[in-house]
């Protein structure tokens, strides 16, 4: 008994057929553009072996179609074998996934017509790719790194980068270029030089909303192009010194004495990577897209395209896990002391508030990553003094339970839980946990 050797079910990486069948020239083409896969040969949609009686012709027009039918030719990629079932032959042919991707096979139709197509692998289906899956496909199958292949404009200038390495005491020089990534290894000017150059045409937009989401109106707005170094430079600056804008979001707070204490809304550690992040991680390669920074009155926003690199998910990324998209680029940022080393800007950023008991959250999408900062200085209106103490303390602890919010109140128990009552009615504060595991954290 081999049935172990058939899975119980179509997925991904698995495909039955009951007999040959010309549409497996789809899933060939599906598996070797996606994650690979097997192709079972004598099993129905159930799963149970029932065998072929032409192994060895089911394996000629397999390898046929792969080599001669597949564009580029692929046969390298398959694997033949029978196997025996139940007393029945069974033939699995193992698709690898492909390094050179696209590839296309040639399908007929109806009428006779042949047309090469591509496939993709979405569950148990194959799929025709659109054109944006076909680009990414191109991008997989090339070995050159996007940021690294030769760039469309070759008159560049780079006027504000050379500032950069000027005041950072490093040398600029033309020699320089191919070190940076900026030329390549022909002489000419890479995607990289473009994106960094005084001509590029990369846009970011920083825009001030007086509320909590984009619905809200609109108190400042600017879009910034050009080399993306300065547009990291000007947009840090506009968001430490709050220039120009008719929303300025107040650096200092008055104490109860009437001296100035300042105060960052958002740990400064925290803004710069999570900007840095936006800049280093987005995938150029999405034209016409503007990443976004948006600042309302009790959150920051930092949103670019391209989702994660392939292999890195949110948790690896707060681990310290990092696989930059833009190496080069991500070199080149470090050169300047903007970025901290691989791994370590993410990390950096949560560690960042933790003495306020708040964190930041990283939402990742097929094409998109946006990371939110919360304000850690909002001003609660109407709060006693035992209430701000307790908001106080829990920026500081973090979530913390009832008794030791009585012990830093120094009340009694019914003291403590009548001024936690009206945090948690008006969503100041929240619980989580249950019994005696209960604690209270700033919402």
């Amino acid at each position: 008994m081999h049935n172990h050797l058939i899975p119980s079910v179509e997925s991904t990486t698995c495909e039955f057929k009951r007999e040959w069948s010309e549409t497996v020239r789809s899933t060939l083409s599906a598996f070797a553009n996606t994650a690979g896969g097997a192709i079972f040969f004598g099993v129905d949609n159930s799963g149970k072996a029932v065998g072929v009686d032409n192994s060895d012709e089911i394996s000629r027009r397999v390898i046929s179609i792969m080599r001669f039918a597949m564009n580029p030719a692929c046969d390298n990629l398959c694997r033949v074998q029978n196997l025996q079932v139940d007393g029945k032959t069974v033939v699995r042919v193992s698709i690898a996934e492909g390094a050179d991707c696209p590839y296309f096979v040639t399908m007929e139709d109806d009428r006779g017509r042949k047309e090469r197509k591509c496939y993709l692998r979405h569950g148990s289906s194959d799929y025709e790719s659109t054109e944006d899956e076909l680009r990414d496909l191109y991008r997989k199958g090339n070995p050159i790194p996007y940021e690294m292949r030769t760039a469309r404009h070759q008159e560049l200038t780079f006027e504000a980068l050379s500032r950069f390495f000027e005041s950072s005491g490093i040398d600029f020089s033309e020699s320089k270029f191919p070190i940076l990534g900026i030329q390549n290894e022909t002489g000419f000017f890479t995607n990289l030089g473009f994106w960094v150059s005084d001509q590029s045409t990369v846009e970011t937009r920083l825009g001030f909303f007086s509320g909590t989401n984009k619905g809200s109106p609109v108190n400042g707005l600017q879009t910034f192009m050009g080399c993306i170094i300065e547009q990291y430079d000007k947009i840090r600056r506009t968001l430490y010194n709050r220039f120009g804008y008719s929303y300025e979001i107040p650096a200092f707070t008055l104490n109860r004495d009437g001296t100035r204490n300042e105060v960052r809304e958002y740990p400064e550690a925290a803004v710069r990577e999570a900007l840095i992040n936006m800049f280093a991680h987005r995938d150029y390669s999405l034209e016409n897209t503007q990443a976004f920074v948006s600042c309302f009155t009790d959150h920051l926003e930092m949103l670019s395209f391209g989702g994660l690199p392939a292999g890195v998910d949110e948790y690896q990324l707060k681990e310290g896990i990092s696989i930059p998209r833009n190496r080069r680029l991500a070199e080149l940022l470090m050169r300047l002391s903007a970025m901290e080393k691989y791994g370590l800007g993410i990390p950096l950023m949560y560690s960042s508030y933790e003495p306020f008991g708040l964190e930041p959250k990283i939402i990742v999408e097929a094409k998109m990553l946006k990371i939110i900062l919360p304000k850690i200085t909002l001003n609660y209106s109407g709060l006693s003094e035992r209430q701000q103490s307790i908001v106080h303390f829990l920026r500081k602890n973090g979530a913390s339970t009832r008794a030791a919010i009585q012990a830093h109140l120094g009340k009694s128990y019914g003291t403590t839980m009548s001024e936690l009552r009206p945090l948690l009615a008006r969503g100041i504060l929240e619980k989580t946990g249950g019994g005696k595991e209960t604690q209270y954290k700033i919402k």
